[in-house]
Parts: C-alpha cells; structure tokens; sequence
C-alpha cells in the first residue's frame, strides 16, 4: 500500500482498560495487510509495549499536549501521510486523519467526568469529528450519536465493531487471593468505578434482596471521572479493586451471573467477555446493549431497583432459558471475534 499510515501510539503509555485493548487488536489486525509506525513521545515509558519495530519516539511533551502540538509538527515532514487515532482524541485541526471515538458520554453528561477533562473533551470531540477524513466507532447507535450531535454524514462514519482481550480465553484461570467466594455463590460486576456505571445501584439490590449470594465487584478507578461515587457497603458486596486477567477469568467462568447496570456506553466489551466465558448477562436496557447482546442477555432498567430484582430472579428461576441465551450468547462472541475489520480499516485509511 503506496499510502504512509502513522498510528498515534498514545496508548501505548496507558493503562490497558477497554479503549487501549480495542487500539492494539485495530494495529494486530492492520499489520498483515499495510505498513504503519507507531508514534509515541520520547520520555515515557510504554506498558506492555507492541511491534517494537515499528516504533517512533518524537517529543518531549506527552499526553494532551504531545497529542496537540507535536504530533502534527511531526507529521509536516510527511506530506500526504494518514494519522490513525484509535482511542477518542487526536490533533483537533488535522484533515488529514482517521478518528476513533467510541461514545458521546462527555457529551451526553458532562457531570460523570472530572471537570477540566469534560471542558477539553467538549471542546475537541466536535472538532476532530468535523476535521478528520473518517471517524472509526464501535456500534451502529454510537454511529447515529456521532451523524446526529455533529451534523455529519453517516457515509464518513465506519463501523468496526469490538473484540475481547484474546489472551482472556487462553489465560489459566486462577481463583482470587484472599477473597472468601467460591464458584456459584456470586454475581459479577466488571468496570471502572464510576458514575456511569451506577454499580451502587446493583450493589443495593444485592446486599438488601439476595443476601445470599455475594457481590463480586473487579475494577479499578481513574481520575477522569468525577468524584468516586459511594461504595455500598454489606458482609456480601466485595470490592477487588484492579484484577489480573487470569484471576478475571475465573471470575466470569464461576459466577451465577454477570451484571452490567450502567447508564450509557459504547458498546460493553464486559457483556462480550462474559458470552465468551460461558456467563449468563444481566445488562441495562440499553439500546447499544440491545444492538450487541440481541436476545443472548437478560435486561433490566438500570433507573429502578425493583427491575434488577425482578431479572435477577426469572433468570435463577428459568435455568432452561438461561442455559439457552448463554449458549446465544457464545455464539454472538464468535461472531464478532472472527470479524475481519481490514477491510474496512483499510477503505477509511484510504479515502
């Protein structure tokens, strides 16, 4: 392929959560069908560092501001070169680009972040939607999001769909450290302690109507949201904080159910993990979760407590229907899993 493609390697510097997996499976997959370097600033160290080969260090900044002022003065060396971003940002004034961003959340409730982030996000979302030649995202509602709140057309947007951490299927599954659970005597909760994910409401419906069983919750936090919302707090509802991959597996295999009650996203890689490992899903009615769980998921409404006990309840009940919607749910995971994106990767690059 004649076209020179830089990669903005930015997350290469970060901590591996949903956004950086879905960056480097984008660069695993594009390395067998173009060449590319990754761009990272020269003083930072790289997690888990991928194709060190490919690597360019350039800058002293880093973060934002590597992001903003180095990168395109980098990039005029190279007239006519494709900037691919892969996790939300990129230069706000390069035309010359493909963006990644995977949903509106700093837009549809500035309150959830850390002010200062939802300022900048509010500010640069609109213009790299405007100014790149692609937008990448990852599900057909955050596509209408993205045609609607920015006025653009639908034509520019390509949808890529998501994958899991593969190395979350081959890993050995090993049983927490020092947490009293054992297999089928708990329920799940998977993410970020945030807002948005409204994890105390299920963690009340947990402690107060099923007491009986415990309440699983492995995630860390992050300083981009806004305040740490509550903890729940009960003999049943255990808080894992950050949790190694191997230890996350056996979590989803030995779970009665996994619950995702959050309040918006993207996608729901978590909902994804679960079908792969065999863990029936309990999610919010939310219509991203509709898009990618189809009929695979047990769905409550994450705004009323009473919902969530209800589902919880018709899905210990109906040990049939679960049975089938996790064997749907498989199913739905493949699907996904064995997409070929380059294809369409290589049309947006390609414009």
């Amino acid at each position: 392929m004649a076209l020179r493609i830089f990669i903005n390697g930015r997350f290469l510097t970060q901590q591996i959560t949903g956004v950086q997996a879905f960056a480097r499976s984008i660069c695993q997959e594009l390395s067998s069908v173009c060449d590319f370097k990754l761009l990272v600033p020269e003083n930072v160290a790289l997690i888990d560092p991928i194709f060190p080969d490919r690597i360019i260090r350039t800058g002293k900044m880093n973060g934002h501001l590597w992001e903003q002022i180095h990168l395109p003065i980098f990039l005029r060396n190279y007239p006519g070169a494709m900037l691919l971003n892969l996790c939300n940002t990129g230069p706000a004034f390069r035309h010359n680009q493909v963006c990644t961003i995977h949903d509106l959340a700093v837009l549809r409730n500035p309150d959830w972040f850390n002010p200062l982030f939802s300022k900048f996000y509010s500010w640069l979302l609109p213009r790299i939607a405007k100014n790149s030649s692609a937008i990448l995202t990852v599900s057909a509602s955050i596509k209408n999001e993205l045609a609607k709140a920015f006025g653009i057309d639908t034509h520019k947007i390509y949808l890529t769909g998501n994958k899991i951490n593969p190395d979350l299927l081959s890993v050995t599954p090993v049983p927490p450290v020092g947490a009293s659970i054992k297999p089928g005597d708990y329920f799940l909760i998977v993410g970020s302690h945030d807002p948005r994910k409204n994890f105390a409401m299920a963690e009340q419906v947990c402690r107060d109507r099923f007491p009986h069983y415990k309440l699983v919750i492995a995630g860390g936090k992050s300083n981009t949201f806004n305040s740490t919302p509550s903890r729940e707090t009960g003999d049943n509802i255990i808080h894992m904080g950050y949790t190694e991959l191997a230890t996350l597996a056996w979590l989803y295999r030995n779970a009665v159910g996994f619950i995702n009650p959050s309040l918006y996203e993207g996608f729901g890689i978590p909902n994804l993990e679960a079908f792969a490992l065999g863990c029936p899903v309990l999610c919010s009615g939310l219509e991203v979760f509709r898009e990618v769980c189809g009929e695979a998921a047990w769905y409550f409404d994450p705004l009323l407590p009473a919902s969530l006990e209800n589902t919880i309840t018709l899905m210990l009940q109906n040990k049939q229907l679960t049975a089938e919607k996790t064997s749907s749910g498989k199913v739905i995971f493949t699907s996904f899993q064995n997409k070929n994106r380059s294809p369409i990767l290589l049309q947006a690059l390609t414009l």
